[in-house]
């Protein structure tokens, strides 16, 4: 049932292309929430219409809907007619001593370990101060549960990463979580990721490889390192080993800032390998700085919509996304607004320029540019290009 927009990807991806990343489809990052509630049938139905970004196998493109893919197909495989979730903790938890990783959130009830709150700084609205915020619970993304919703405790974290600097050995020493051989293919290099703006030279190789669910680079010209990075709702972290120096790191922080656990993976590694040349904190921060003042977009002052708000009200759908909800509504001091609202998410939006509207979401602004095609004299189109940066349309047509 596993089928792409791209008729070559769909014909020839294999597990490997999957988790390394190279069927050519970007990240589509907004299905994560949207497709949450989803059953594994409708999932792969919306995948058959995801736009990809480049040729398949001919460049790595990130996408997170793989690792959904591929670890229920793994679960199916074992035949044994185990969830996910259950194939996860009798395959992985259990045999590497994870004694207290949960696999979701909704396994909290069953665990008396205390867990933390995520927070995340947040935008105001005039998009120059940063506000730090709590999330109120955790981000259940249902389907898309392969893709991170690990919850651990470092002692979890620790035994995950023994088992990976023993080749795929527990800690136990006598328990086989990985053979050998699977361990030597998941960390074989299977393609180049040549941009790497978040590390500097020359503390780095200037260019990186992805293997089946790792990066992989020489760290000081002379420290292979094997790291992955994800983020969550007001969490971020960070596992890194070192497999020739028999070192291995994990940072977890419950606050996200961009690259804050990569500076402290490598500042500990620093300590450890000797090293004490390089303030991480500061290049991290430099790199974060200068990243938030380009996402600000410019605007034009002094625009207006070019049709009054209620011309822009309507459904507007996209195959893989599914129905875009713009309504007309008053404020609290009873000036006409517009609201807009995709599968559980609702935002309102507020004039940005001309016939563009901006939703706050996530602590960052989504631009939703309406218009019209030439055939049409009303507004029957509207592009949320940052749903999918990558690629820059993403046009949702009035239905």
């Amino acid at each position: 049932q596993f089928r792409l927009k791209d008729p070559v990807a769909s014909l020839q991806c294999r597990f490997e292309d999957a988790m390394s990343h190279r069927t050519g489809l970007p990240r589509h990052d907004m299905l994560m929430l949207l497709a949450k509630n989803d059953t594994l049938s409708t999932f792969l139905d919306r995948l058959t219409h995801l736009e990809p970004h480049t040729e398949f196998r001919s460049n790595m493109e990130y996408n997170n809907h793989m690792w959904t893919v591929t670890g229920h197909a793994a679960a199916a495989a074992l035949g044994n007619g185990l969830t996910y979730e259950e194939a996860l903790k009798a395959r992985v938890f259990d045999k590497a001593g994870m004694k207290t990783a949960l696999p979701g959130p909704k396994y909290l009830s069953q665990s008396k370990t205390k867990v933390s709150r995520g927070h995340v700084m947040e935008l105001d609205s005039d998009g120059k101060n940063y506000t730090l915020a709590q999330y109120p619970g955790y981000q259940d993304i249902g389907i898309g549960a392969p893709a991170g919703m690990v919850l651990a405790t470092a002692n979890d974290a620790a035994a995950y990463l023994r088992m990976m600097l023993g080749k795929g050995l527990a800690q136990d020493g006598k328990t086989r979580v990985l053979s050998e051989e699977t361990y030597n293919e998941i960390t074989r290099s299977r393609i180049v990721f040549p941009n790497w703006p978040t590390t500097p030279p020359p503390m780095f190789a200037a260019e990186q490889t992805y293997t089946q669910g790792w990066f992989q680079t020489v760290y000081r010209k002379k420290h292979r390192v094997i790291h992955h990075g994800g983020v969550i709702d007001g969490f971020i972290t960070m596992f890194a080993f070192f497999p020739d120096d028999d070192l291995a790191i994990a940072a977890s922080i419950n606050q996200f800032l961009e690259f804050s656990s990569s500076a402290a993976v490598f500042d500990l590694a620093d300590r450890f390998l000797g090293y004490r040349d390089v303030d991480w904190g500061e290049v991290y921060g430099k790199f974060v700085d200068s990243g938030r003042a380009k996402k600000q977009p410019k605007r034009v002052e002094g625009t207006h919509p070019s049709r009054p708000l209620e011309a822009f009200a309507g459904n507007y759908q996209l195959k893989g996304y599914g129905t875009l909800q713009v309504e007309l509504a008053k404020s609290d001091n009873g000036e006409p607004v517009l609201n807009a609202s995709i599968g559980a998410l609702e935002c309102p939006l507020k004039h940005a320029q001309y016939d563009t509207f901006a939703c706050r979401l996530f602590g960052s602004n989504f631009d939703f540019t309406f218009f019209s095609t030439v055939a049409s004299k009303t507004i029957d189109k509207v592009n949320v290009g940052d749903f999918e940066p990558s690629l820059g349309e993403v046009i949702f047509s009035r239905v």
